[in-house]
């Protein structure tokens, strides 16, 4: 009867036993356990926790969104060119209707110019507003470096080409009117225009700043 009665006080013994060398935190007692737990929450709550300055971010957004602009000088020269793109289609169809009705003195008068709208007035103005606008910045305070030769730039080209697509045929078609030397202060604009960009681009070209 009395070995029976000690029985259970032995089991008790062992469960303690195993208990306390059991190295889970789950194995503790339930005072242990939360003690433990809120020691852990007061060691994180004591760590340093970076905080971001929400300014800060918000003037890094507003400058990258103000970089993304597209500048006015290029804005005008995309536009610009998607003119003379659509100019050089219409006078292509009308190439084409004149080649079809044998007209060779038109084709012949009307084929220069609709080549130089489509690779000066169209692809060279892209080019010239693209690049404007995404090259390397110059520097802080001027980023596309002079706007001034910028816009040198657009109105050269633009006056020497306008003027060339309606001295030229004249010219070909009327030589008596005298108008041919209009021609070489086209040229001399169109050559102008793309002295003067490579002049404002040359120094935006260069390699990472060690």
């Amino acid at each position: 009867m009395s070995s029976a009665r000690r029985a259970p006080a032995y089991h008790c013994a062992s469960i303690v036993k195993e208990e306390s060398s059991c190295p889970s935190p789950m194995c503790l007692s339930p005072p242990t356990f939360l003690s433990s737990l809120s020691a852990t929450r007061l060691f994180l709550a004591l760590l340093p926790i970076p905080r971001y300055d929400d300014r800060a971010r918000a003037h890094t957004r507003r400058t990258r969104e103000g970089q993304r602009g597209v500048p006015t000088l290029t804005r005008w020269f995309l536009k610009t060119a998607m003119l003379y793109f659509l100019c050089g289609f219409m006078l292509g169809g009308i190439l084409l209707i004149a080649f079809g009705w044998k007209r060779r003195a038109l084709f012949g008068v009307l084929q220069p110019v609709y080549w130089h709208l489509l690779v000066v007035g169209w692809l060279m103005q892209c080019i010239f507003g693209v690049a404007y606008w995404m090259f390397p910045p110059f520097s802080k305070d001027q980023p596309q470096r002079s706007e001034t030769l910028g816009w040198l730039t657009y109105g050269a080209l633009n006056v020497g080409l306008l003027l060339r697509a309606i001295v030229e045929p004249w010219h070909s078609l009327y030589p008596q009117a005298g108008i041919g030397w209009l021609l070489v202060p086209s040229a001399v604009l169109q050559v102008t225009a793309g002295w003067v960009f490579v002049v404002n681009t040359w120094g935006r070209i260069r390699g990472r700043r060690r």
